[in-house]
């Protein structure tokens, strides 16, 4: 199955800070709210390279000012002690070295 060419990237800084623009003009600019529809052909015009689809402008306008939570464990917290570390390489490494020779 052939999925488009833009699959998994994402979208430079400057085309979302241009879409949120254009949808979302700053008070007292005089600029008027684009359609998502006319909004790719400008961000074209504007920074060149390929036409945006309106569906990933929607999606960047949802994702904009959203603050992402961290991710992961707390610093400083460990699951294992460093003696069970030592045990767990040393285990790993032998099963390893079985695997090659």
């Amino acid at each position: 199955m052939w999925y488009g060419a833009d699959i998994g990237k994402h979208m430079e800084l400057e085309k979302e800070a241009l879409v949120y623009y254009y949808r979302n003009p700053p008070k007292g600019s005089g600029a008027k709210q684009v359609s998502y529809s006319k909004i790719p052909a400008l961000v074209k015009k504007e920074l060149g390279g390929p036409l945006l689809k309106v569906s990933t402008c929607k999606m960047t306008m949802k994702n904009f000012k959203v603050v992402k939570k961290t991710r992961g464990r707390k610093t400083g917290w460990r699951k294992t002690t460093p003696e069970e570390d030592a045990t767990i390489l040393a285990t790993f490494s032998a099963g390893e070295r079985a695997l090659f020779y």
